[in-house]
């Protein structure tokens, strides 16, 4: 598995993200959150000189961790998986199965609630980091590819009587780019796809729910 050569630099990042927002402030007397969370993420696409490269739609899991900063606002940290399969589309010819693919997202960002009582609580969430998306099992050796992405969306959170655990509901839009010129996925005996869209990845949206445990 070929791992980007900053991702090691972006992990530190959000670690000391982290550290830097579990520091006291008055909006924190609450303490952190953590939110185990799990969906349905429909595919994307990515056009290339030979057809279309299309991800399955498939299951998607993540974990993110809150930093109250506002009464109404938290910074967040996350990490998002998704399984799933990549296939080309060609154009005129049947769709031709290629390989699995991991795709993983690492995020900083936050979320602004519309605060109204004891109730339902809804939110916007945005957030900023890379992707990663990495083939699995392939036996043409593909590589890795990796970028930008951007992930905003809303839900609505809904607190259980005892403060300290939240059901949370969401929908998002996935935004990525892809790093390394417009050639992907090359691998031995398979060549490359020639991107025509320039750096723009796959689009995806995907909608699920979780648990948030700690302070609300």
């Amino acid at each position: 598995m070929k791992t980007p050569k900053f991702l090691p630099r972006f992990l530190t990042f959000l670690a000391a993200f982290a550290f830097w927002m579990a520091c006291p402030t008055p909006a924190a007397s609450q303490g952190p959150t953590f939110t185990a969370y799990s969906g349905y993420r429909l595919g994307g696409s990515l056009g290339t000189r030979d057809g279309d490269l299309k991800l399955d739609s498939a299951p998607f899991f993540g974990g993110q961790l809150d930093f109250r900063v506002r009464s109404d606002a938290t910074a967040a940290i996350m990490v998002d998986y998704q399984p799933t399969f990549l296939r080309l589309k060609r154009f005129g010819e049947p769709t031709e199965a290629l390989f699995d693919l991991n795709v993983w997202y690492f995020q900083a960002g936050g979320t602004v609630e519309v605060l109204g009582g004891d109730g339902p609580v809804p939110f916007a969430l945005g957030s900023l980091g890379m992707s990663w998306f990495d083939p699995t099992g392939s036996p043409q050796n593909n590589g890795s590819e990796y970028g930008l992405s951007g992930i905003f969306g809303g839900g609505v959170k809904v607190p259980f009587p005892s403060q300290s655990m939240a059901l949370r509901l969401q929908a998002r839009i996935l935004l990525n780019t892809i790093y390394g010129g417009s050639s992907f996925w090359c691998g031995t005996g398979s060549g490359c796809y020639i991107g025509t869209g320039g750096y723009l990845g796959p689009v995806q949206f995907d909608f699920g729910g979780g648990l948030t445990f700690g302070g609300r």
